[in-house]
Protein backbone atom coordinates (compact mmCIF):
# COMPACT_ATOMS: atom_id res chain seq x y z
CA UNK A 1 0.00 0.00 0.00
CA UNK A 2 1.37 3.12 -0.74
CA UNK A 3 1.08 6.56 1.72
CA UNK A 4 0.35 10.16 0.77
CA UNK A 5 3.14 11.89 2.31
CA UNK A 6 1.75 15.76 3.68
CA UNK A 7 4.04 17.87 5.61
CA UNK A 8 3.14 20.00 8.29
CA UNK A 9 3.82 23.88 8.27
CA UNK A 10 6.30 23.21 11.04
CA UNK A 11 8.18 20.25 8.99
CA UNK A 12 8.17 22.76 5.95
CA UNK A 13 9.84 25.26 8.09
CA UNK A 14 12.17 23.18 8.71
CA UNK A 15 12.70 22.56 5.32
CA UNK A 16 13.52 25.87 4.39
CA UNK A 17 15.69 26.77 7.24
CA UNK A 18 17.92 23.53 6.79
CA UNK A 19 18.33 24.15 3.05
CA UNK A 20 19.00 27.82 3.39
CA UNK A 21 21.80 26.95 5.77
CA UNK A 22 23.57 24.71 4.15
CA UNK A 23 22.90 26.46 0.91
CA UNK A 24 24.80 29.94 2.41
CA UNK A 25 27.87 27.11 2.59
CA UNK A 26 27.73 24.99 -0.57
CA UNK A 27 25.48 25.50 -3.33
CA UNK A 28 25.84 21.50 -4.68
CA UNK A 29 25.28 20.52 -0.74
CA UNK A 30 22.05 22.08 -0.36
CA UNK A 31 21.39 20.53 -3.86
CA UNK A 32 22.36 17.10 -2.82
CA UNK A 33 20.51 17.50 1.02
CA UNK A 34 17.29 18.06 -1.11
CA UNK A 35 18.02 15.06 -3.32
CA UNK A 36 18.07 12.81 0.23
CA UNK A 37 15.43 14.41 1.45
CA UNK A 38 13.08 13.66 -1.51
CA UNK A 39 14.44 10.13 -1.41
CA UNK A 40 13.41 9.82 2.33
CA UNK A 41 10.01 10.56 1.46
CA UNK A 42 9.87 8.57 -0.93
CA UNK A 43 10.80 5.57 0.99
CA UNK A 44 8.37 6.19 3.91
CA UNK A 45 5.53 6.50 0.99
CA UNK A 46 5.97 3.18 0.70
CA UNK A 47 6.69 1.59 3.89
CA UNK A 48 6.48 3.85 6.66
CA UNK A 49 6.20 0.89 8.92
CA UNK A 50 9.61 -0.37 8.42
CA UNK A 51 11.22 2.67 10.43
CA UNK A 52 12.06 2.47 14.06
CA UNK A 53 10.01 4.45 16.50
CA UNK A 54 11.80 8.23 17.38
CA UNK A 55 13.69 8.09 20.82
CA UNK A 56 11.04 10.97 22.15
CA UNK A 57 7.95 8.20 20.84
CA UNK A 58 7.39 7.00 24.20
CA UNK A 59 8.06 10.54 26.57
CA UNK A 60 5.47 12.32 23.75
CA UNK A 61 2.90 9.41 24.57
CA UNK A 62 2.29 9.14 20.60
CA UNK A 63 3.31 6.61 17.71
CA UNK A 64 6.32 8.89 16.51
CA UNK A 65 8.28 7.59 14.09
CA UNK A 66 12.05 8.25 12.07
CA UNK A 67 13.88 8.19 8.69
CA UNK A 68 17.11 8.85 8.87
CA UNK A 69 19.14 10.30 5.97
CA UNK A 70 22.04 12.19 4.20
CA UNK A 71 23.73 13.39 1.71
CA UNK A 72 27.39 11.40 0.83
CA UNK A 73 29.07 13.46 2.40
CA UNK A 74 27.35 14.87 4.93
CA UNK A 75 25.63 14.65 8.67
CA UNK A 76 22.93 12.87 9.54
CA UNK A 77 19.14 14.20 9.69
CA UNK A 78 16.06 13.16 10.95
CA UNK A 79 12.50 13.19 9.38
CA UNK A 80 10.22 12.59 11.83
CA UNK A 81 6.57 11.66 11.11
CA UNK A 82 3.45 10.13 12.41
CA UNK A 83 1.06 7.11 10.52
CA UNK A 84 -3.11 8.29 10.19
CA UNK A 85 -4.52 5.99 7.97
CA UNK A 86 -3.57 6.06 4.31
CA UNK A 87 -1.71 9.15 5.37
CA UNK A 88 2.05 9.69 6.46
CA UNK A 89 2.06 12.91 8.34
CA UNK A 90 5.56 14.47 8.68
CA UNK A 91 5.71 16.56 11.81
CA UNK A 92 9.53 18.16 11.70
CA UNK A 93 13.03 17.76 10.67
CA UNK A 94 15.51 17.46 12.91
CA UNK A 95 19.88 18.35 11.70
CA UNK A 96 22.79 17.10 13.62
CA UNK A 97 22.99 18.50 17.18
CA UNK A 98 19.77 19.44 17.63
CA UNK A 99 17.78 18.43 20.75
CA UNK A 100 14.84 15.84 20.84
CA UNK A 101 11.91 17.28 20.06
CA UNK A 102 9.70 18.36 23.35
CA UNK A 103 6.00 18.52 23.64
CA UNK A 104 5.87 22.35 22.24
CA UNK A 105 7.71 21.44 19.67
CA UNK A 106 4.70 18.77 18.32
CA UNK A 107 0.91 20.14 19.64
CA UNK A 108 -1.84 18.33 19.52
CA UNK A 109 -3.43 20.95 17.27
CA UNK A 110 -0.83 21.16 14.69
CA UNK A 111 -2.18 17.62 14.24
CA UNK A 112 -4.94 19.18 11.86
CA UNK A 113 -3.01 22.43 10.60
CA UNK A 114 -2.89 22.73 6.71
CA UNK A 115 -0.46 20.13 5.23
CA UNK A 116 1.59 20.05 1.77
CA UNK A 117 3.48 17.66 -0.22
CA UNK A 118 6.88 18.68 -0.10
CA UNK A 119 7.81 21.93 -1.53
CA UNK A 120 11.30 23.11 -2.96
CA UNK A 121 12.63 25.88 -0.93
CA UNK A 122 12.50 29.22 -2.86
CA UNK A 123 15.70 29.83 -4.76
CA UNK A 124 15.85 33.81 -4.50
CA UNK A 125 17.00 36.04 -7.28
CA UNK A 126 20.84 35.49 -6.49
CA UNK A 127 20.61 31.60 -6.54
CA UNK A 128 23.20 30.82 -9.24
CA UNK A 129 21.74 29.79 -12.66
CA UNK A 130 24.12 26.08 -12.26
CA UNK A 131 22.30 25.43 -8.93
CA UNK A 132 18.83 25.86 -10.45
CA UNK A 133 19.77 23.61 -13.08
CA UNK A 134 20.83 20.40 -11.31
CA UNK A 135 17.71 21.24 -9.02
CA UNK A 136 15.78 20.86 -12.06
CA UNK A 137 17.27 17.97 -12.88
CA UNK A 138 17.23 16.28 -9.62
CA UNK A 139 13.01 16.71 -9.85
Amino acid sequence: MTFKVVFLRRAQADVEKIYEFIASRSALGASRWYVALSEAVASIGQNPDRCAAAPESERLHMDLRQRLFKTPRGRSYRLLFVIADDQVRVLRIRGPGQPPLKGRDVQPAEQGSAVYALRRPHQGADAPARLKAKLLDCR
